[in-house]
């Protein structure tokens, strides 16, 4: 982490705000325990570049550089949306934007479930996230990288089954808001799959990456060839675990570690918190989810995208009229993309179009709903409480004491003829998977693009997100006022500057303790309310019986399975006693493949001495540690919630084992006593 440089192509502004921000975009990566990151900024045209860190922890400590290759995760969004609009543009195939989802995939085509709004689903619902779809995030990325999903049929079959999120059932649902589904992804690559008779990855590589030169880009990876081709970003998780138990050491037990305590901890904390390789995503293979999340790019290759993407984005409209077949049809397509989105964006409650968060620039806190600009899902959410919590605010005079895109925002180049909304519209988009964060944000009327990539999966989520949003903040507040490059150097306010990095440094410090009590409580309801293991040696929590009544096979919907078996304990720390060879474990084995979760039994559970033991059912969960999830890249999740992951099992049939378990994987979508819902879409039910 102590290696850091830049390589400057362009004007002297770029290289002062890559310098004056430097040190700060190092401490928020080293603070939040990544390896390594690179980072390119584009601003009239002219590009520079900042790497940190190094590509992996072997001994020969090799920096990144502009061409390293990361896995982009949802940055690869925008690119399938440019994908869908190649495939629009094409006469051959007859799709629009406006055609129902169920008229390429007539398994999807349940009246009930696929309208909102009252109106069928259509392909651009998908690119805005604008779907009723339940929130599957859960079922389809596992332990290890893991995509058990490689094909549309148990996304098709799943969505089919399940009953609509219960929060987007009306129009209003979607102002100032989205229904983020990355499954909506994986299904606009089937559509492009069943139209063209090709699979998604093949046609956005010839359709749009090598149009555009992207030759660093890939759809589709394996890992041999990752480690074969020998500039791929290693990946990464940061040890939280390590984090924690320093706390307790320096502070107390976990009901001592209070927001406050942690966050005075942290102004002098001394630590810089580890990481450790984990196995990379598979979204990256030939996978379906792969379209949702599985590209993998460097920021050389984006900048060319991006900057292809802005120059078509201002064109005036005389020259729109006027060139015609001129424009190649990757170019065509930017058009299309780009006239979706802003017909969206004239609505200012859109915040989701065409595979972009749409956002404005100035931003005004006291607008409601508009969430801070490049502020990107639970980053969103941890920034505003950063914001409230940490400053003790409300809401806007928080958002206020934030300096950031704020600033007026500079006039169009003479000769356009935009609107004041497309002046001031931003677009941006974050990723977070496996060994793996990453944020870009465009600004069409500056001509700027900022993007980081980073190999690590850390505690603090947004060390990608607020390094690209200090970056894009700097370069839009010191733009000369046209969107044409000059090459007069530009005066860098040191003092702004520094405003804003000592704010990211502030508020990054609220983020990590925000994330850090969450944490706390989250090992804490885990120590205090779920037993570990379920049957040992010293004593069982169940009877016997009991917990054979859970194993077996279950299956939720066709082709979607799981299964709970016994077997020995896996975990090394069960041998330190030597009493490995006598403990069991009931495992939870979703998909019946692949990583195996340990199910621990709730507290309250009824013991075998118990006078009246409850044989109706048994609630379990296989939440984990994070000192068993770190190593297997899932770590750095955000969603800290035992309840998320709660299994009940219930309904003995004539031989005393349990006939289903139910799992609420989406508890927002399905409301507790909810009349409207199928509770029994939820339910994984016994297969002989």
């Amino acid at each position: 982490m102590s290696r850091t440089f830049s390589r400057t192509i362009g004007r002297e502004r770029e290289e002062a705000i890559l310098n004056e921000t430097a040190e700060t975009i190092k401490g928020l990566f080293r603070d939040g325990g990544n390896v390594e990151g690179s980072i390119g900024i584009l601003s009239g045209g002219k590009q520079a570049f900042l790497s940190i860190g190094t590509r992996d922890t072997s001994p020969s400590r090799l920096p990144p550089d502009d061409h390293t290759v990361y896995l982009i995760s949802s940055m690869t969004k925008p690119i399938l949306g440019l994908a869908m609009a190649v495939l629009v543009n094409d006469s051959r195939y007859n799709i629009s934007f406006d055609t129902t989802v169920k008229e390429v995939l007539p398994r999807l085509e349940r009246k009930s479930f696929l309208c909102h709004a009252n109106r069928e689903l259509t392909v651009g619902d998908l690119l805005d996230h604008n779907s009723e779809f339940l929130r599957t995030t859960n079922l389809w990325e596992s332990p290890c990288g893991a995509v058990p999903w490689q094909t549309e049929d148990p996304i098709v079959s799943l969505l089919e089954h399940l009953s609509p999120n219960a929060k987007y059932s009306e129009p209003s649902s979607f102002v100032y808001g989205r229904n983020y589904s990355n499954e909506c992804f994986a299904l606009a690559a089937a559509i492009i799959e069943r139209t063209t008779g090709m699979p998604w990855a093949r046609f956005v590589k010839e359709r749009v990456l090598q149009p555009l030169d992207m030759w660093f880009t890939f759809p589709d990876v394996t890992r041999e060839e990752q480690q074969s081709q020998g500039n791929f970003a290693g990946t990464y998780s940061v040890r939280v675990d390590g984090t924690l138990r320093e706390l307790r050491e320096q502070i107390g037990e976990y009901k001592d570690l209070s927001y406050q305590t942690i966050y005075k901890y942290l102004e002098g904390w001394p630590h810089e918190p580890g990481s450790i390789e984990v196995l990379p995503s598979q979204a990256s293979r030939q996978t379906i989810m792969g379209a949702a999340a599985g590209i993998m790019s460097c920021v050389s290759d984006l900048l060319i995208f991006y900057k292809k993407f802005l120059a078509i984005y201002n064109l005036d409209e005389q020259t729109r009229k006027t060139a015609g077949n001129k424009l190649s049809e990757i170019e065509r397509a930017m058009l299309t993309q780009q006239d979706y989105i802003s017909r969206k964006a004239t609505n200012l409650t859109c915040v989701y179009a065409g595979g972009w968060n749409i956002t404005h620039i100035p931003w005004d806190p006291t607008t409601p709903g508009i969430r801070w600009p490049g502020a990107d899902g639970d980053n969103a959410r941890r920034l505003e409480l950063a914001m409230t919590e940490g400053l003790g605010r409300d809401s806007v005079s928080a958002a206020r004491a934030w300096p950031f895109f704020q600033q007026p925002s500079p006039s169009p180049s003479p000769g356009t003829t935009t609107d004041n909304i497309q002046n001031t519209t931003a677009l941006y988009h974050g990723g977070n998977m496996t060994g793996a964060t990453s944020f870009c944000l465009l600004h069409p009327s500056t001509n700027t693009a900022v993007v980081v990539l980073c190999n690590t999966r850390g505690y603090l989520l947004d060390a990608a997100n607020l390094a690209g949003m200090l970056l894009a903040d700097c370069l839009i507040s010191s733009d000369p006022r046209t969107s044409t490059a000059t090459s007069t150097p530009v005066s860098i306010d040191d003092s702004d500057t520094n405003r804003r990095c000592e704010a990211v440094r502030q508020v990054s410090r609220h983020i990590r303790a925000g994330y850090l009590t969450d944490v706390v409580h989250y090992e804490q309801e885990l120590h205090d309310n779920w037993h570990d293991p379920l049957e040992s040696a010293s004593g069982r929590v169940v009877d016997f019986d009991t917990l054979w009544a859970c194993v077996g096979r279950y299956r939720l919907c066709e082709g979607v399975f799981a299964g709970v078996q016994f077997c020995r304990s896996q975990h090394p720390a069960d041998d330190e006693n030597g009493d490995g060879d006598d403990r069991r474990v009931l495992w939870f084995c979703m998909y019946e493949t692949g990583f195996k979760y340990p199910l621990r039994v709730k507290r309250d559970a009824p013991r075998p001495h118990d006078p009246k033991p409850n044989k109706g059912e048994l609630t379990v969960t296989f939440a984990m540690p994070m000192k068993d999830l770190i190593p297997l890249g899932v770590g750095g999740t955000n969603r800290l919630a035992v309840e998320d992951f709660v299994l009940v099992f219930r309904k003995k049939d004539e031989r005393e084992r349990f006939g289903e378990f139910m799992w609420r994987f989406d508890r927002c979508g399905v409301p507790e006593g909810s009349g409207d819902v199928d509770m029994d879409a939820l339910a994984w039910k016994r297969v002989e």
